[in-house]
């Protein structure tokens, strides 16, 4: 009688390629991860920081926000176009700039979590909400 042969594990994938056909879950990336894939490229960007930083109008530096929120979208439409992120380089600025807010969100970053926040704190808006979602639930780790 022969030995038996002793079980080996599969080999790992040798590259990256190889790697990522053998996800499990298939998943598309939404256009919120395309835009925070950008954000963070733009993140040190002097020009781009200046369009998020302001928490109102007159910090603001264009006079508002809303209009610093297209510059920021029109700076990463054209930053997807650059890269050549087809999915994200033709979407509307309007989608582009809900999607930056999610994200701003996602780090608890936004323009309203960041006004709303004192010493660490984030305490209560005008309108009761206290932690910067506007709609006044407890924070949550979806979108």
């Amino acid at each position: 009688m022969t030995a038996p042969t002793p079980l080996r594990a599969p080999p790992l994938p040798a590259t990256t390629s190889e790697l990522l056909s053998m996800r499990k879950l298939k998943r598309e990336r939404t256009i919120n991860d395309l835009v925070e894939d950008v954000l963070v490229r733009l993140w040190e960007n002097t020009a781009f920081m200046k369009y998020i930083e302001a928490v109102d109008d007159p910090g603001s530096v264009e006079g508002y926000r809303w209009v610093d929120d297209v510059k920021a979208a029109e700076m990463i439409r054209d930053t997807a176009r650059k890269a050549e992120i087809a999915e994200l380089a033709e979407q509307r600025l309007g989608t582009i700039i809900n999607a930056m807010h999610v994200v701003l969100r996602r780090y608890g970053i936004s323009r309203k979590q960041r006004k709303n926040t004192i010493g660490g704190e984030i305490v209560p808006d005008d309108n009761g909400n206290g932690n910067g979602n506007g709609n006044g639930a407890a924070p949550t780790t979806a979108e």
